[in-house]
C-alpha cells in the first residue's frame, strides 16, 4: 500500500533530498493502512541514515505505550533516533514554564560598543534548546488539535509550539480525518509567513478569528504563493469499507433487543453520545455480568481518557462481551479482537463517526455496523448549543479588535488581553457567562485567560456542519425520505451508493414483529408444502424452530383472554401447540392457519391447514 521506489512512500524528491526548509507532509489514511509501519520501518531508517533525530507525537498515552513497545524490536542504532511523546507532555512542559520568573540574561554589546540588558524566560529557553535537537516531527492522530480543543483548551499550546519550532523542518501530519486540521495548518503557516511582527507565543490572530473563517482562501493563497515559503505534500490512502454490513437503529430499545436475542458468543462495542444513554442501555441488556460501561464524567481532567482506554482494552475487552463507551474511547487504540463482530455508533459528525469505526481493525470478516438514526430536531439542538458558546468568543474578539483599530490609543498586546481577562472574570462571577462555555474556549496561561483559536475554529466547523445537515433535511422534497437525510449522509461516508443505501434504510424500517411474523408464516407454508402430517417429534421440531418468534407475536396480545396460558405454551420447549392455542394465534396474531390433531398419545398426528377466513395482522408501532 505504501509503494514507490524500493517500497518507499511516493514522497517528492525535495523532501528526501533537501530534507528541511519547511517541508510538510499530510498523510490521510484509515486505521490499519500501514502509516505507522511506514514511519517506524522506513522513514525512521532514513532519519537514522542521515544522523537526524525524529520526534513522534501522539494524542493518547496508551498509543504512546504501544509505540514504545514496537520500537523495542528495532535495532538500537535506529531506535535511538526517535523520541515518542504525547501532545499533553508538551502542554504540561509549557504550563510549567508559566510559573517561572523573568531572569536577566547575559549583557550584550552592540556594534557601537553600547551595552544593554535583555531578559527572557530561562525555562522556556531551556525547553527550546531541548527541542532543537529534533530535525523532524510526526504528529499522529493530528485531528486531536481541533477535536479535543473544546474540552482540552491547552491544545493551542502544543499546536503553536510544534508549528513555530518546526517551521523550517519536516512536519508530518497523520490522521484518518485530516481535512479540517490540514486547512487550519496551511492557513496558520500562511499567516505566520506574512506577519511583520512575530506575536507572543499565546497571542491569537484576533482579526482573522473575528472574520469567522480563520482559513478563508488560505488554501488558494498557499497554492499561488506558498510554494516559495513551504512545500506541501498530500498523500491519501482511500477508505475501503467493503467489510461493513451496515444497519440502521432508531432507539436504544432496539440495540438491547438485538443483543438479547443474538449470538451470545459475539462481542459488541457500543459508542453512546451521553453517559445517561449508556447507563440506560446497560440496564436493558439481560446478561449483566458481561456488560461494562466505560465513561469519563469529567473530560476536563488532563489525559483522563488515557486511563479509560487502558482499562477498556487491556482489562475489560478481553473478559467482557459487551462494551459500552462514550467518545473518550473514539481514538488512540486499535481493537484486534476477532470476536468483536458488532459496533454501534451514535455519532453526529463525520470525524467522530470515522474515528469510532476505526477502533476495530479489519480482520477479513464481515463487521455488522449499527448506525444510529438522528432526526432534524437533534441537529437544531446541537446548532443552538454551539451558537450559544460561540457568542462568548465573538464578544471577546470584537472587544480585542476594536482596541486594535482604535488609533487614539497606542496598541499594547499584553495590556489589551489583560484588560479583557479582567472583564471576562467579572462576567463569569456575575453569571453573565457560563463557566462551561469559558472552559470550552479559553486556556489559562500565566494567570491570564487566552482564547484557543483551535477551539473557536472547531465550533465554527461544527456550526457550519450542523447548518448543512439541517439544510439537507429542508431541501428534501420527498416526505417519505426527509427524515432519513442524515442516515444517507452517514452511509455515504462508508462509500455506499444511493440504491444500496435506500435498501438498507428500507430494511431498517421493518419492525421486529414484522420479521417474526414473516418467519412464522414461512414456516407454516413449508409445513403445508410437505403435505404429510407431523408426528410428535416432527411437531416439536417445527415449533422449536419458531418458538422465539411465537413469543414475540404473543407478547403483543397481553391483556387478551388466555394470554398467560398461550405464552407459557409458546415459550416452553416441551409444550406442543394445542388447537386452542392455534385458534388464539389465528384470532389475535393474524396467523391464517389451523391445526388438526388426530390419534391418541404417541400416535398423534398434527396437520396444518390454511384458514380461509384470515384475520387481519395486528399493526405494530
Amino acid at each position: 500500500m505504501w509503494g514507490g521506489v524500493n517500497g518507499w512512500l511516493d514522497i517528492p524528491e525535495f523532501l528526501l533530498d533537501g530534507y528541511g526548509g519547511g517541508n510538510c507532509i499530510f498523510i490521510s489514511a484509515p486505521t490499519g493502512s500501514g502509516k505507522t509501519h511506514f514511519i517506524l520501518n522506513i522513514w525512521l531508517g532514513y532519519i537514522a541514515s542521515q544522523n537526524k533525530k525524529m520526534l513522534y507525537l501522539v494524542n493518547r498515552s496508551i498509543l504512546k505505550a504501544q509505540l514504545e513497545k514496537e520500537i523495542m524490536d528495532i535495532s538500537p542504532h535506529i531506535s535511538s533516533c526517535i523520541d515518542i511523546k504525547s501532545y499533553q507532555d508538551i502542554e504540561y512542559e509549557l504550563k510549567m514554564c508559566e510559573h517561572k520568573e523573568y531572569k536577566p540574561d547575559k549583557i550584550k554589546t552592540d556594534e557601537n560598543g553600547q551595552c544593554g540588558q535583555t531578559t527572557k524566560y530561562v525555562e522556556l529557553e531551556n525547553m527550546r534548546q531541548r527541542y532543537s535537537k529534533y530535525d523532524c516531527v510526526v504528529c499522529d492522530e493530528c485531528h486531536y488539535f481541533l477535536t479535543d480543543s473544546n474540552y482540552n483548551t491547552d491544545t493551542s499550546l502544543s499546536f503553536r509550539w510544534i508549528q513555530d519550532k518546526f517551521a523550517d523542518k519536516v512536519r508530518i501530519f497523520m490522521s484518518a480525518t485530516i481535512r479540517d486540521i490540514e486547512l487550519y495548518i496551511k492557513g496558520y503557516d500562511l499567516r505566520r509567513m506574512h506577519e511583520e511582527k512575530i506575536q507572543k507565543y499565546n497571542f491569537p490572530d484576533f482579526e482573522a478569528a473575528e472574520a469567522g473563517d480563520i482559513n478563508k482562501d488560505a488554501y488558494e493563497a498557499i497554492r499561488n504563493k506558498g510554494a516559495r515559503y513551504c512545500k506541501y505534500c498530500d498523500f491519501m490512502v482511500p477508505r475501503n469499507y467493503d467489510y461493513i454490513d451496515a444497519k440502521i437503529i432508531y432507539n436504544t430499545d432496539t440495540i438491547a433487543e438485538i443483543i438479547n436475542d443474538g449470538d451470545k458468543t459475539e462481542k459488541w462495542l457500543i459508542f453512546v453520545d451521553k453517559i445517561d444513554t449508556g447507563k440506560e442501555l446497560s440496564k436493558k441488556i439481560k446478561d449483566k455480568n458481561n456488560v461494562v460501561f466505560i465513561s469519563s464524567r469529567n473530560k476536563w481532567e488532563e489525559d483522563v481518557s488515557d486511563t479509560v482506554d487502558e482499562i477498556t482494552y487491556y482489562k475489560k475487552m478481553k473478559s467482557k462481551k459487551i462494551l459500552i463507551a462514550t467518545s473518550v474511547m473514539d481514538n488512540g487504540i486499535n481493537i484486534k479482537d476477532i470476536e468483536l463482530r458488532n459496533i454501534v455508533l451514535m455519532a453526529d459528525t463525520e470525524t467522530e463517526f470515522i474515528q469510532m469505526l476505526g477502533r476495530k481493525r479489519e480482520d477479513g470478516k464481515k463487521l455488522r455496523l449499527y448506525i444510529y438514526h438522528y432526526d432534524k430536531e437533534h441537529f437544531e439542538r446541537r446548532l443552538n448549543q454551539t451558537e450559544q458558546i460561540l457568542e462568548t468568543a465573538i464578544s471577546y474578539l470584537k472587544f480585542l479588535s476594536s482596541c486594535k483599530r482604535n488609533e487614539k490609543i497606542p496598541y499594547d498586546e499584553e495590556w489589551v488581553i489583560n484588560k479583557r481577562h479582567i472583564r471576562l472574570m467579572r462576567e463569569i462571577f456575575d453569571n453573565k457567562i457560563s463557566m462551561r462555555y469559558v472552559k470550552s474556549l479559553f486556556n489559562a496561561y500565566g494567570g491570564t485567560l487566552y482564547l484557543n483559536l483551535l477551539a473557536y475554529q472547531n465550533l465554527q466547523n461544527l456550526k457550519a456542519f450542523y447548518q448543512n445537515v439541517i439544510s439537507a433535511f429542508d431541501a428534501e422534497e420527498d416526505d417519505t425520505k426527509r427524515g432519513d437525510c442524515f442516515v444517507r449522509m452517514q452511509l455515504g461516508w462508508l462509500g455506499i451508493e444511493e440504491e444500496r443505501a435506500e435498501n438498507i434504510i428500507k430494511e431498517s424500517k421493518v419492525t421486529k414483529f414484522d420479521k417474526c411474523y414473516k418467519k412464522v408464516i414461512d414456516a407454516f407454508e413449508s409445513a403445508i408444502e410437505c403435505s404429510n402430517p407431523m408426528n410428535i417429534d416432527a411437531a416439536k421440531m417445527f415449533q422449536n424452530k419458531i418458538r422465539s418468534e411465537l413469543v414475540v407475536l404473543v407478547e403483543t396480545t397481553k391483556g387478551c383472554k388466555r394470554y398467560g396460558t398461550v405464552m407459557a405454551q409458546a415459550g416452553k420447549s416441551k409444550c406442543l401447540i394445542s388447537k386452542k392455542t392455534m385458534d388464539y394465534l389465528n384470532q389475535n396474531c393474524g396467523i391464517p392457519y389451523k391445526m388438526e390433531i388426530t390419534g391418541k398419545k404417541e400416535d398423534r398426528k398434527y396437520t396444518i391447514i390454511r384458514d380461509g377466513c384470515k384475520t387481519e395482522t395486528p399493526k405494530q408501532d
